[in-house]
């Protein structure tokens, strides 16, 4: 019982030098600036929000941290899982467009969070760059 309550306890964290929790952390707050940049440069609809805009660029950085606080730990996994389901979005997303980017940016979160930069970085430029030519050509 001692050895689980020890292994429960224990902070994972410390293993992960503070280059890499700085780069994570910047990064993704970059990541989330560019993906608020292109919803606002492709946005056309009247329903603009820049509170929308302001929750995109911060849900990136968010979710890395996230992930790299997770882990590889299951426990930690599953009191996140519980923390969140306290919390209820009662907004309503106005668009199916906005629930797009607000995928994209939870990946490019993710992908940071899990240190797959270059492919964090793939995704960001490639759906980035999706989004403006559909929004630019009237898809």
């Amino acid at each position: 019982m001692e050895q689980i309550l020890e292994l429960l306890t224990q902070n994972h964290l410390i293993s992960i030098p503070l280059t890499d929790q700085l780069i994570v952390l910047f990064g993704a707050i970059i990541c989330g600036l560019i993906i608020g940049w292109v919803y606002m440069y492709a946005h056309k609809s009247p329903s603009y929000s820049k509170s929308f805009t302001i929750s995109l660029v911060l849900i990136t950085p968010l979710v890395a941290v996230i992930m790299l606080v997770i882990g590889a730990s299951i426990i930690r996994a599953f009191t996140l899982l519980g923390a969140l389901a306290l919390i209820r979005f009662r907004n309503a997303v106005k668009e199916p467009w906005d629930t797009a980017i607000i995928f994209w940016a939870v990946v490019v979160g993710m992908t940071f969070g899990s240190q797959l930069y270059s492919f964090a970085l793939l995704i960001l430029v490639v759906i980035g760059l999706l989004l403006i030519i559909l929004s630019k050509t009237n898809y």
